[in-house]
């Protein structure tokens, strides 16, 4: 989840991270420590406040998320071949629906408004 999340949010910091996947700063600095080991993540300082770190994801990292993206997408493609042309098109546009509340939770930071 940490990985994907840098992949969306190119320059995002440690806090971000933490907010937005709803998890303590201190399991996510070592998550990314282990990423770090892993040549996944890159740290940098912030050009404006040194005491942020922005995080991006190393080329092996990219290459390590495109592959879970594209084993997710053909699962989602296999699975979804039981649905009828019209019933995917319906799930798809629940889906986009779910997405778009979930996203206003978080704009709302989690309060239900």
């Amino acid at each position: 989840m940490l990985c994907s999340y840098i992949y969306s949010h190119e320059n995002c910091s440690q806090d971000d991270v933490s907010v937005a996947l709803k998890t303590d700063k201190t399991t996510v600095g070592k998550a990314l420590v282990s990423l770090e080991n892993k040549n996944c993540v890159i740290r940098t300082q912030d050009g404006t406040d040194k005491r942020i770190k922005r995080l991006s994801l190393t080329d092996a990292g990219r290459e390590k998320v495109a592959e879970l993206v594209d084993i997710h997408n053909n699962w989602l493609h296999d699975i979804m071949t039981c649905l009828s042309s019209e019933e995917q098109k319906q799930f798809e546009n629940y889906c986009e629906r779910l997405l778009a509340a979930a996203e206003k939770l978080t704009d709302n930071g989690g309060n239900n408004q």
